[in-house]
């Protein structure tokens, strides 16, 4: 199935709500999420950016440590109409 079209698992779904409570929630807080390789990481945050920057003027970073991962994230992000 194509990245666009993708919908996240059960799993990655719950996290996400989870996740954009906390952030809407303006909690002084910090955010610490991880998932094992292949656990859908990518997806997630994505998926965040996108719900965060629905109908909103704000912006959002998203880093990455190697090279590889940069092109990776720009195309998920590309792919879910997400401007980078």
């Amino acid at each position: 199935m194509e990245e666009a079209t993708r919908v996240p698992y059960g799993y990655q779904e719950r996290d996400i709500s989870i996740l954009m409570d906390a952030i809407k929630g303006k909690s002084k807080s910090r955010l610490l999420y991880r998932l094992p390789t292949g656990g859908g990481k990518t997806m997630v945050f994505t998926e965040i950016a996108s719900r965060f920057l629905s109908g909103s003027e704000k912006n959002v970073v998203v880093l990455t440590h190697r090279k590889e991962l940069l092109k990776q994230t720009a195309e998920t992000l590309q792919k879910r109409n997400v401007k980078n």
